[in-house]
Order: C-alpha cells, then structure tokens, then sequence
C-alpha cells in the first residue's frame, strides 16, 4: 500500500498497521481482481494459513509473514509504489477528469523508495546456506541440533543468518540445550500481544497455566527439579486432572488442548498426559522470567513480591509525553 495511504514500505514487515479490509477490497478492485476472489482470501485463504489475521473490520499481517525469506520481503518493497492508493480511489474523479494511473509520476503517485533494507548479505555467505537454514529453523516444530545446522558454526554465517532475521521481525535463540530455534523479539512480542494479534483465547490461556503448574512449577516448589525452563519436564498432567478446575467444561478444555496441541504450546508424551510443548523453547530469556512472575502475581497477588514486580513493571511502562495529551 503506497506511503500515502496506512502503511510504510521501508518499517518492519511485523507488526505492521492495522487495515481496514474495505481498503484493501478497493485497491484490489482497481487491480482488476474479482470481488469473489479477493472476498474468499480475505475471509478464508489467507486466514486459513495465518498471512492476515481478522480482528472486526481491520486486518493485520498474520504471524506466518514472518517466515517470508529476506530476499520476498525485498521483492515486495521494491513493487510497492507501483500500487493504488485506496485511500485515494475512494473518490473518484467526475466523468472527464483525469484518474492517476498505476506507477505514473502525477502529484498524487508515490515516488519510488530508495530501500536498503535489509542489508544483501556480504560476499562470503551463500544467499541460499542463509536461506535454507531460517526456513529449517522456522518450520520445525521444536528446535534443533546443532549437527542438523553445521552451518551455524560459522561465525561469519550465524551473523548473517541473525541480521536476515532481524529483517522479518525474528531472532535467533539458542536454548539452554545447545540447540538452535528462532522466536519473535521482546519488542515484536509485546506490539503482537497489544494488538491481540496470534494471542490464545481465554480458555486457552487456562488450560495452559494450569498445565504448566502442575508439570513445571509445582515440581519444582516440591523439589522435584531446579531448573527455570517451562519446555523441560518429565512430569505430565492428564485431562481428567486438568477438568477438576470446575471453571471450564469438559468440553472446552478437549477444544482448547486441540488447539493448544496444533500451536506446539501443548504436546502429548503417549500415555494419556500432557506436557509443555516445544513452541515454548521459542520464549526469549526476558518472555521465560515473565511466565514465573506471573505466576508468583497469580498464587498471592497481595505478597510483598508480587507487588515489587507489579511495581517494577508499572514504572518500565512508558509514559505519555505532554505533547500527546494537549
């Protein structure tokens, strides 16, 4: 979408704005595509395979636009000014008068953008070793070795693998294991979450907490393990421990551990329990401390604790400047 109407071609793809889909039907239409067409991406293609997410009448960039290579995101700005203005097609000109047409250079068109980002990557690393290795990282289902990334090993190629992430609002996360998996930066993490962009439902959020209390942070109040991760147990929950919570149904806790299972945040160890799953390896080191503070503002939110982290949290908060509150 051209810089003059909601969106910037040189900003980083994710989160992005939020766009009202009325827009974008108007903007195809002058592309000559079908109201049929464009309708049925809209409600079902594209949601289906999580490259926009719906949220009312607005459509964000889904979570998979993040798996897009450096080199598509690239291809994408560089054709953006080519693009009609939705904004401006809304009105159009009275019979007679003249329409700016796609990629002229009237005062109305988008002039095009000197983009240089993201950086190519330097003459030593293979376009296609950097390539090959986000999309092992971004489409597994858990992290994974190092003897599966050789590549990895190489300084020179890690740091280009890192920057071709940062590009497409990623990072790359080593675990506590040694291996290797990406995840979204803090930054990224909390404009997605703000947005309610990719979040669980409700239900979801429950089913979850409470598996991760029962396998991960009651073992280890217990003694039963030490270390701060929530992706490494050995002890599972099975459902008919997760329905004593008399809040949800039977029902809404099997939808939502489905849905917990597809996403990775739940996984099963074959004999009937349930366990984190591997997409919690994805938390950064600031997301997994956040998960136990939580929970520590949830089991006694009147303690001394929980206040100093409800406190610390309020003051890291940014505040309004006078200008945008006249």
């Amino acid at each position: 979408m051209p810089e003059s109407g909601l969106a910037r071609p040189d900003t980083t793809p994710l989160p992005g704005p939020a766009v009202p889909a009325e827009l974008i039907e108007t903007a195809a239409r002058h592309l000559g595509a079908s109201a049929r067409a464009v309708a049925t991406a809209l409600t079902r293609t594209l949601p289906g395979r999580d490259l926009i997410t719906p949220v009312g009448p607005l459509i964000h960039l889904g979570p998979a636009v993040a798996t897009l290579p450096g080199p598509t995101v690239t291809a994408l700005r560089r054709g953006h000014h080519r693009l009609p203005d939705p904004q401006e097609h809304q009105e159009l000109p009275p019979s007679g008068g003249t329409a700016a047409t796609i990629g002229d250079q009237t005062p109305h068109a988008t002039a095009p953008h000197d983009l240089t980002h993201p950086d190519p990557p330097p003459p030593h690393s293979s376009d296609h070793i950097v390539c090959n290795t986000i999309t092992a990282l971004e489409t597994a289902r858990g992290p994974l070795p190092p003897r599966d990334l050789p590549a990895l090993q190489d300084p020179d190629i890690r740091a280009d693998v890192q920057s071709a992430l940062t590009g497409i609002g990623r990072i790359l996360i080593r675990t506590p294991q040694g291996t290797w998996t990406t995840g979204y930066p803090d930054t990224v993490a909390e404009a997605l979450n703000a947005a309610d962009i990719g979040t669980l439902t409700a239900a979801q959020r429950t089913v979850l907490a409470v598996i991760l209390l029962h396998t991960v942070a009651l073992p280890r109040a217990q003694g039963r393990h030490t270390h701060a991760q929530w992706d490494t147990t050995q002890h599972g929950v099975t459902q008919r421990q997760l329905s004593r919570n008399r809040v949800l149904s039977k029902l809404t806790i099997s939808s939502a551990l489905r849905a917990l299972i597809a996403a990775g945040f739940v996984d099963t160890t074959g004999q009937g329990t349930y366990v984190p799953g591997p997409c919690l390896q994805r938390l950064s080191e600031t997301r997994i401390t956040a998960l136990w503070e939580d929970l520590i503002i949830a089991g006694r939110p009147q303690g001394h604790l929980a206040r100093a982290i409800q406190q610390r949290r309020q003051a890291a908060r940014p505040t309004a400047s006078p200008q945008e509150h006249p």
